[in-house]
């Protein structure tokens, strides 16, 4: 059976469309991991090698990346959401090399002085996309006579 699900992608700050196609596809690849079914993703910053360890900010051992924060359905009932990093070889890959995620979290968590999950007034710029799911042989049931 095929499926389709309409993703939300928002973004704090409007950037060129190419730019825009890049990082939906890297945060796709990275929130999926999660085998969830996505609704919306906030795309936080661009890509970037610093990150915050135990508070300090500082060069991102496993290099660069790109943030984001991603919902399903249930998330978005709780007002919950998952912070995710997805990395990158280079400014210009579109594929992750690994992914890495917190714990759910409240949307009103305190980050840099503002809440992790922005308001909608905030939000710049939002695209919705339609994804299909193309079935492995796992998902195929053949009656067996």
């Amino acid at each position: 059976m095929s499926t389709i699900n309409i993703v939300k992608f928002s973004f704090s700050n409007q950037a060129t469309a190419q730019t825009i196609l890049q990082y939906m596809a890297i945060a796709y690849q990275a929130a999926t991991v999660r085998k969830i079914s996505l609704k919306v993703v906030f795309v936080r910053s661009g890509i970037h090698s610093t990150t915050s360890i135990h508070g300090k900010y500082q060069k991102d051992p496993r290099g660069e990346h790109l943030t984001l924060c991603f919902k399903d359905a249930g998330m978005l009932a709780r007002g919950t959401h998952i912070a995710s990093h997805g990395y990158v070889g280079s400014k210009n890959d579109w594929n992750i090399l690994e992914a890495t995620h917190t714990s759910e979290k409240c949307d009103s968590t305190i980050r840099k002085g503002r809440p992790a999950w922005p308001s909608d007034d905030k939000i710049q710029y939002e695209v919705e996309v339609a994804f299909g799911h193309v079935p492995d042989e796992s998902d195929i049931l053949l009656d067996k006579d």
